[in-house]
């Protein structure tokens, strides 16, 4: 599911911002946006921009608020106001009415990393609630999305470019294991991963077999 367009309209009788989502797959989401939700919403809009490690790691303030301004720029030349909100038929999995919003949270800790609840960890990954080394797992559901642009800037690390199991990643992967790989060979518990399986999940089974044969 992407973001498909946004439409803002103020609304006079309610003196609220409605504001309209439709997505690419035939979703679209009403809320009403007050001014207290609108003092809420931006302060945290510049924390998300500021948060990016190009901006992040500038020592300079003023650096810093100008790399958030060429970003707002970016974002404007980028964005299509020319194309009209197209008003068909979608499925409104909010309702038909607006919902009011009252409380504004995103999904990143004050460390920056990625959160979400414990409740919607079972509809993306396989176990989450298993212990280590006795059913849990993190690998993805077959059909669930993983982020369609790369989240975290670590082109830098080490091996950033793998998953927990020495697997490719592909564009946007992120989480333990890259999206559409095989179950685990070595599920996630409190041990130290055997040195004969690291790299070795893309060389199949054969290099496993003879991996293990070695370590004896």
């Amino acid at each position: 599911m992407r973001l498909h367009q946004l439409k803002l309209d103020f609304i006079p009788e309610q003196d609220r911002l409605l504001l309209r989502v439709s997505t690419d797959n035939q979703l679209e989401m009403r809320l009403w946006l007050t001014r207290r939700a609108l003092r809420l919403l931006w302060p945290l809009l510049l924390k998300i921009v500021r948060s990016s490690p190009e901006i992040a790691l500038q020592s300079n303030p003023q650096a810093r608020d100008a790399l958030v301004g060429m970003q707002h720029e970016r974002a404007l030349r980028q964005a299509n106001f020319a194309n009209p909100f197209e008003e068909t038929p979608r499925e409104l999995p909010l309702g038909p009415e607006p919902i009011l919003v009252t409380r504004i949270r995103t999904n990143k800790d004050d460390g920056g990393n990625l959160v979400g609840s414990q409740e919607s960890a079972p509809r993306y990954l396989a176990a989450p609630g298993g212990a280590p080394g006795a059913g849990l797992d993190l690998s993805w559901r077959p059909g669930a999305r993983k982020a369609p642009t790369p989240v975290l800037d670590v082109a830098d690390l080490p091996d950033s470019g793998l998953d927990f199991e020495g697997r490719s990643r592909g564009g946007g992967d992120v989480g333990a294991y890259a999206a559409g790989a095989p179950r685990p060979v070595w599920p996630l518990q409190l041990a130290r991963k055997p040195a004969f399986l690291a790299g070795q999940a893309e060389a199949g089974p054969k290099a496993l077999l003879k991996g293990r044969a070695t370590a004896r």
